[in-house]
């Protein structure tokens, strides 16, 4: 990069420390801050024991070392020496609305006038917690998916109020990242269609759920993204009940949607190049299959999957 520029995490958890992580490995300037006292400071050594061991493995993302990666991320003492100069804000607290309101408003009020205000949030829409935001158009959810540091994908989800230019640059830095942002604007728009859904369907798949699905499954998955599924579900149900009430009536397969699913599929894979993408496929599923083996033959006793 041409210039370090500097980026602002709120929340020193899991995903706060994976997005500290990511960004440093992209060479951007990181400072944590967590409304808990200490909390950052913690979590300042949580990632450099992270760096050393990825470093070790032979896993750290990046070009710089992970000591260059450490130097990067920084626990400023006070909010608004950790805002100044931010360009980025990327809120990981608690999936609780009215928690994302409070901060939304703290950020809203401190943050750099020209820094793009994104949450982590999984089910609640932006427009629940930044409408009434003077700056409301630099504001939308940049959901990752855990743990962001192996899993690329990231939902960008804009209100109707959010400026495009918004979604544009928080898109563009999250590529630098090396990571897979899609734009879900059907979540919070009525009446608009992605243009390319297709792409995104199997993006959510192939760079989000599937890799956790074929060692886990689903339940294992939830049981792994908090303490167990009742915790999970006391975090998480109702959102994700809510997200499932808006499904539309079951698919016929039939009609305008299949010409135009396979239109855009056509474009994805062509029809001439499927003997090519399946023996690529069985490459690779042949080299899943015995790193499945490796993952059965290294599981604890705890561990009764």
């Amino acid at each position: 990069m041409s210039e370090t520029r500097k980026v602002t995490i709120f929340g020193s958890g899991l995903v706060g420390c994976q997005w500290a992580m990511l960004f440093a490995a992209a060479g951007f300037q990181v400072a944590l801050h967590d409304a808990k006292e200490g909390q950052a400071a913690r979590a300042l050594q949580q990632i450099d024991s992270q760096l050393r061991d990825l470093s070790a493995k032979g896993h750290l993302r990046g070009c710089l070392s992970a000591e260059q990666q450490q130097q990067l991320i920084s626990a400023p003492g006070s909010l608004d020496e950790a805002l100044d100069g931010a360009f980025l804000v990327q809120e990981c607290v608690f999936e609780d609305v009215q928690v994302k309101r409070d901060v939304f408003r703290l950020l809203d009020a401190k943050a750099p006038a020209e820094a793009f205000l994104c949450s982590s949030t999984s089910c609640i829409m932006p427009s629940e917690f930044t409408s009434e935001l003077p700056g409301r158009a630099r504001c939308l959810v940049a959901h990752p998916v855990n743990p962001p540091y192996f899993l690329s994908l990231v939902e960008l989800v804009p209100s109707p109020f959010t400026d495009p230019a918004t979604v544009q640059t928080v898109k563009e830095t999250l590529v630098k990242l090396g990571q897979e942002p899609i734009v879900k604007l059907r979540r919070q728009m009525q009446n608009v269609e992605p243009k390319d859904s297709s792409r995104e369907s199997l993006l959510v798949m192939t760079c989000g759920l599937a890799p956790r699905y074929c060692f886990l499954g689903p339940l294992a998955v939830m049981q792994t993204n908090a303490s167990g599924i009742r915790d999970y579900c006391q975090r998480f149900g109702s959102g994700v009940a809510r997200v499932s009430a808006t499904f539309g009536p079951t698919p016929t397969y039939q009609g305008e949607e299949v010409d135009r699913v396979a239109a855009q599929m056509n474009t994805l894979m062509p029809p001439e190049s499927l003997a090519g993408v399946c023996a690529r496929r069985n490459q690779f599923l042949a080299a899943l299959a015995r790193m499945k083996r490796d993952f059965s033959q290294s599981r604890g006793s705890q561990d009764n999957i």
